[in-house]
């Protein structure tokens, strides 16, 4: 988007990285920015952060993004893309036959404004984490003052139980 690439925030953060479609494009286009990403899985984590290890620049955390911080159970699908701190709801397993939940593991959740310390704004952030993108924004606090743009998938089907939906 071409309003996308006339910003200039000092602080991006890449909630939900997966294999890194958007970490890749804002350590291009942001040069002078700090980029944040955030993976819950930590098989993908760990590919990203072998990406950019020894670029200073970028900063790779492997954990889920929660309301609190704490320990949470994450389910790891088969497709890993579509892990989340939430159990798939029937609508999930009825629109992806050939997915589901390989294995969960308890893992450390995060509070969004416990991954921003030490950033400064403004900052953009963009959040796809598989139906927990409203406990990311309820655990960012007041660093949400310091947010110029919020790029979030909201999703319109509940894919996941307990998630919140669109509205």
């Amino acid at each position: 988007k071409p309003w996308l690439a006339d910003l200039a925030p000092a602080t991006v953060v890449d909630i939900g990285v997966n294999h890194g479609q958007f970490l890749h494009l804002a350590a291009r286009l942001w040069s002078d920015a700090q980029v944040s990403g955030v993976e819950r899985n930590a098989g993908l984590a760990a590919k990203a952060d072998a990406l950019y290890g020894d670029n200073p620049r970028v900063r790779i955390e492997s954990c889920p993004v929660g309301a609190e911080n704490g320990q949470i159970n994450l389910f790891v699908t088969a497709n890993d893309q579509n892990s989340s701190i939430h159990a798939p709801s029937a609508a999930f397993h009825d629109d992806r036959t050939d997915d589901g939940v390989v294995r969960t593991e308890a893992v450390a959740l995060k509070r969004l404004d416990t991954l921003l310390d030490g950033d400064t704004g403004p900052m953009l952030v963009k959040i796809d984490v598989q139906g927990a993108e409203l406990e990311v924004l309820q655990g960012a606090g007041d660093r949400l003052d310091d947010v110029a743009v919020i790029i979030i998938e909201s999703p319109f089907e509940v894919a996941y139980d307990g998630a919140a939906g669109f509205d």
